[in-house]
This record gives C-alpha cells, structure tokens and sequence, in this order.
C-alpha cells in the first residue's frame, strides 16, 4: 500500500526549496547608505560601519568612502582630509565644522543625527558643541 503525503508537507518542500534557490550570492547594500568603502570580487562592504555611535564622522568622499575621521572631543580636533564629502552626526550633540585649524575660520553646524553622503566643505577642525542645537 503507498502512504501518500499529505498535501501541505508536499507545498512547503516546493516552497522551501524554490526559496532557497533564490538566495544570493553576494551582498547589496541599502538605499540609505549611498556608498561603499571598498570593493572585493564585486561585494562591497560599507563604511557607514565605520561610524561608532556617540562619534561625529567625515569622509574625503561621497557616499560615505575615502579618507575617514571621526571624534568626540568638544575641543578643536583636527582632520585627515581638508574637504569633506560625507558627514554623520552621531554625537547627540550639535558639531561645528570650521575650515581653519584650531576652530577657526568659517564653520557649519551640523544637529544630532544629521547625515549627508553628498556635500563639499572645508574641514580642518571639528568641535562638539556642547548643547543640541545649532
């Protein structure tokens, strides 16, 4: 006598075999992140990653790649790269950005959590300001 199966087991093996063929083989990454720091074989991995929470960060290029800095210091803190292409707030403070050395110069503030991956400014020192607002 054959012992048929029963009909929901032979659905969900089709299932869970035609998922796992669609699983892919290499990484994406998400709208939001608009960037890679380094490309291996065509998967690339993030540099957001980078960014430590509580710490403001800068790139030398858009899309969050290139020479990377990052700082927490609330005095004039200098930078790796003169102009910036990347920014994240990550501090929970406001952050001025100044284009002299020693927060001098002219300066743009940035708000807790603001993010840009595509902008242009001077960057030769960074402060944390020690209230949330610009």
């Amino acid at each position: 006598m054959l012992r048929r199966r029963p009909f929901w087991r032979t659905v969900s093996t089709i299932v869970v075999v035609g998922l796992l063929g669609l699983t892919p083989l290499s990484a994406t990454a998400s709208d939001d992140t608009e960037g890679a720091d380094e490309t291996m074989g065509g998967v690339q991995v993030l540099s957001l990653d980078q960014c430590s929470n509580a710490f403001f960060c800068l790139w030398s290029n858009t899309g969050y790649t290139g020479t990377f800095t990052q700082t927490a210091s609330t005095s004039p803190a200098g930078v790796n790269s003169t102009t910036a292409r990347s920014v994240w707030n990550r501090t929970g403070k406001a952050v001025r950005v100044y284009s002299g050395t020693g927060g001098t110069g002219s300066s743009i503030c940035y708000a807790p959590n603001a993010r840009s991956g595509t902008i242009s400014i001077t960057s030769r020192s960074i402060v944390v300001q020690s209230g949330t607002s610009c």
